[in-house]
């Protein structure tokens, strides 16, 4: 599954959302991309932050073309994925620094199965 990851400025605080399948059509017209490999790209939590004000905004504003792509199995509706937005930029605000995704889930595992302390 992929995900979008991030990680705060001054601790190792970390938070990581889940981008289900039956989701990234959504997501991207949202963020108004074709594709959600890799889109923040390590982007600083301020810069980040704004473009999911963009997309927020557009859960408001394009309601109508938004909803026909909520797929039926998704309990959250067009509410909830609005909300998850909401709490990714809650996230960068409060804590700074930077986002990345949508990468696979499995790119956050420790190498080699191992601890990932030093």
């Amino acid at each position: 599954m992929k995900v979008f990851h991030a990680v705060a400025e001054a601790t190792n605080y970390e938070s990581s959302w889940s981008i289900q399948p039956y989701r990234e059509a959504l997501w991207r017209a949202a963020l108004q991309v074709e594709s959600l490999d890799g889109y923040f790209d390590m982007a600083p939590a301020a810069s980040a932050a704004g473009i999911l004000t963009a997309a927020i905004d557009r859960f408001d504003t394009h309601t109508e073309e938004l909803r026909p792509l909520v797929a039926a199995e998704d309990f959250a509706g067009l509410y909830g994925n609005k909300r998850i937005f909401q709490g990714m930029r809650k996230f960068l605000n409060a804590n700074g620094g930077h986002i990345t995704g949508a990468i696979d889930q499995s790119e956050l595992d420790a190498p080699d199965g191992g601890d990932s302390t030093p």
